[in-house]
């Protein structure tokens, strides 16, 4: 029996295309098995974004109404 990954994934298609990505890494190189049930996994990856400071920077500046 091999290493069982339970893996969910939050945020945008990026977010999507790195855990498909972790997962076929994982698998070829580790033999991981990836599992829907939570309480059978030996792994539990929780792949998530953050906002990027420059991001961050554009929603913080100050606007100018347009008039």
């Amino acid at each position: 029996m091999g290493t069982k990954l339970y893996i969910k994934t939050y945020g945008c298609q990026m977010n999507e295309y790195d855990s498909e990505k972790t997962v076929d890494i994982l698998k070829e190189k580790r033999g991981v098995e990836v599992t829907s049930n939570i309480e059978e996994a030996d792994i539990i990856l929780l792949n998530t974004c953050s906002i990027r400071a420059v991001s961050y920077t554009h929603l913080t500046l100050p606007t100018t109404p347009y008039v």
